[in-house]
């Protein structure tokens, strides 16, 4: 039936492809020459993200890392088999930290709500649920303690508290 579609649609001049993410094409082609990359999915929460990266990038060590325990056992059940899972984020210090947890979930974060949270994130009510301490480390040190050489593929996404992350991270950067 595809294959039909596909042609029918070719006589009148157009062609249909599945298309990507523009940000992955354009990752895919930065890491053409690396078979095996090093990711780090920081902030996975349930593993959306890593079930993309586990695709583009299949023969790939992929590192999850979320602090929320709920969102961590959801991502658990998530993730592919290979996949390395940490429950805790990252920030500029290494210790237990207080962290915000909010009615939206993917909302969580180490920093508080701001007072216009609900018209930024696009919701009717977001508020803050609770706070909770949660176990973090820095980059830096993460990858001294486990023997990482570099991270081929970073990616942040923690709410607003991406500088603490990169600070934690300075001498792995440089």
């Amino acid at each position: 039936m595809k294959t039909w579609i596909q042609k029918l649609f070719s006589i009148f001049g157009y062609r249909i492809k599945s298309l990507e993410h523009h940000h992955l094409t354009v990752l895919k082609k930065l890491m053409k020459g690396n078979q095996k990359l090093i990711i780090f999915d920081v902030g996975a929460h349930y593993g959306e993200t890593e079930r993309v990266f586990s695709k583009a990038f299949k023969n790939s060590a992929i590192y999850c890392f979320e602090p929320f325990e709920s969102s961590f056992l959801v991502l658990k059940n998530n993730v592919r088999e290979h996949t390395k899972i940490y429950n805790i984020g990252f920030s500029d210090i290494a210790g237990e930290l207080e962290f915000q947890f909010n009615h939206a979930d993917a909302t969580n974060s180490l920093l508080s709500l701001e007072e216009n949270a609900n018209e930024v994130w696009g919701l009717k009510e977001l508020s803050q649920k609770g706070k909770v301490k949660c176990q973090f480390d820095t980059i830096d040190r993460f990858i001294l303690t486990n023997d990482i050489s570099q991270i081929d593929l970073l990616k942040l996404d923690v709410q607003g508290a991406e500088y603490k992350v990169l600070f934690g991270a300075k001498k792995s950067l440089s």
